[in-house]
Order: structure tokens, then C-alpha cells, then sequence
């Protein structure tokens, strides 16, 4: 098996993916990836990021990949210390 990870700017924001080797369950597929996980996964990006955030969940030819937007941080802000 294997798990990718890739990390891109798009504009103000972040595109995370990661993918990897499997698939959704099939039941998994037929909910739309809304059961609890998921939903917690959607609430938490939301509530650090806003509507900014964005996530889609997608299987094929043995491979699951999720993809996940965040805000990119601003200049200012990284050149804040950290506590």
C-alpha cells in the first residue's frame, strides 16, 4: 500500500491531498461520506477556517483521495513569534 501527500498553493489558499492505496466501503460511498467521522472532519474545518474550507472525498481504480482547502497564512502572521 501507500499514502501520498501533496500540499499546493491556490491563490489565498492551501490545497492538501492525500490518497491512497483502497477503497471508500461501499457503504461509506452511498452515505457521501457524511457519517460521523466525516461530519466532525467538516466541523472542525469550518470552524478554524470558515467557509474558506472545502472538502471532497473521491475513490477510484483502488486509490481514495481526499482534498481539503485551507486559508494561507498571511506574511504577517508568520513573521509573528510563536508562544
Amino acid at each position: 500500500g501507500f499514502v501520498r501527500l501533496s500540499v499546493q498553493r491556490h491563490g489565498d489558499s492551501i490545497m492538501i491531498v492525500v490518497s491512497n492505496s483502497g477503497v471508500l466501503r461501499a457503504d461509506a460511498r452511498h452515505e457521501g461520506g457524511n457519517g460521523i467521522g466525516m461530519a466532525n472532519v467538516r466541523r472542525r474545518l469550518a470552524l478554524c477556517n470558515g467557509a474558506a474550507s472545502d472538502l471532497e472525498i473521491s475513490s477510484a481504480d483502488g486509490v481514495t483521495t481526499v482534498r481539503f482547502l485551507v486559508p494561507a497564512a498571511q506574511q504577517h502572521m508568520a513573521d509573528q513569534p510563536l508562544a
